[in-house]
């Protein structure tokens, strides 16, 4: 598969537009979902992120409506996500152009926040597999886990098949 060639300084400047946008329109979006009852904080507390899945599985988040307030609200829980990591574990925003991890090829990733260099973790992603599963719990937490601290990622691999 041939990946999409980019601008990488036009790509770069997209992202810093993205990062002030969505730090503008954070404070908002937290105290609408606070008077909603969620508890989302602007501390971005790992905490909270039972309260972002409740929020997303309660106001039925999808992938498929393309109206601009369900853009919006996808972008804002995803944007909460990555900043969760960011805030708790460390590391930084970037574009994506990881020749190899092209998984997230042109995604907006988080970066730096895991002892393991070239890991990235892609919020957009983990926002849209999570609805697409049915919204299960603790799916956020489970997937942060597994890449800030890999061994103790437990693989039950009594579950897996076998050739018998």
């Amino acid at each position: 598969m041939k990946r999409k060639l980019y601008n990488v300084v036009e790509e770069e400047n997209k992202l810093e537009a993205f990062l002030l946008l969505m730090g503008e329109q954070e404070r908002q979006f937290i105290e609408e979902a606070k008077r909603d009852a969620y508890q989302l904080t602007i501390d971005h507390s790992i905490d909270s992120l039972k309260e972002l899945e409740r929020y997303l599985r309660d106001k039925r988040v999808n992938f498929h409506d393309q109206t601009d307030n369900s853009l919006a609200r996808r972008a804002h829980c995803w944007y909460y996500l990555g900043e969760v990591v960011r805030q708790t574990y460390g590391g930084f925003w970037r574009f994506s152009m990881n020749k190899e991890n092209t998984a997230n090829w042109g995604c907006y990733v988080i970066e730096g926040h895991t002892p393991v260099e070239g890991v990235e973790f892609e919020p957009l992603g983990l926002v849209k597999g999570f609805t697409e599963d049915g919204y299960p719990s603790p799916y956020f937490l489970d997937a942060i886990l597994a890449q800030v601290d890999p061994e103790n990622d437990v693989i039950d691999w009594d579950t897996m098949p076998t050739e018998e």
